[in-house]
Parts: structure tokens; sequence; C-alpha cells
């Protein structure tokens, strides 16, 4: 069972290190509706990338699209 306390202290941390962290424009979008929310991540040309994510926590899935745009990240 998730502790939705902490897990909303979890959001705001992926949050705050898409903000500090994510490459020179690549983009998470949060998207939330009621009882449902989801994690996009686009690419610097504009692209969608298929993340195919169905984790168990919602800052999970926005940490995972951090991750993916950092190992994607051109040197």
């Amino acid at each position: 069972m998730i502790d939705l306390n902490r897990e909303r202290h979890l959001i705001g941390v992926a949050v705050m290190r898409a903000c500090e962290d994510l490459p020179e424009g690549w983009t998470v979008r949060v998207d939330l509706e009621n009882g449902a929310g989801t994690v996009e991540l686009i690419n610097p040309d504009g692209y969608w990338v298929d993340l195919d994510l169905s984790l168990e926590c919602f800052s999970d899935e926005i940490n995972a699209a951090i991750d993916h745009a950092l190992a994607e990240k051109v040197p």
C-alpha cells in the first residue's frame, strides 16, 4: 500500500528534480484529471517519447522520464 503523504512529497521532489536536471530542450509533461494522471516525455525535436510506463507510484514515473532524458542526452 502506498503511503499517500510520502508519495505527495516524492512527487514534489520529482518535479523539482525535473526543473533542475532535465537536459536542455527536453520536457516532462504531467497531465492530471480526477482519478488519473499521466507522465509524458518530449524530446528536443518536439516528439513524444514512448516510455511505456506503468509504475506503481506517480513519482517513479516522473523520475523514469527524467532518467530516460538524461540517458539520451547528447554529450
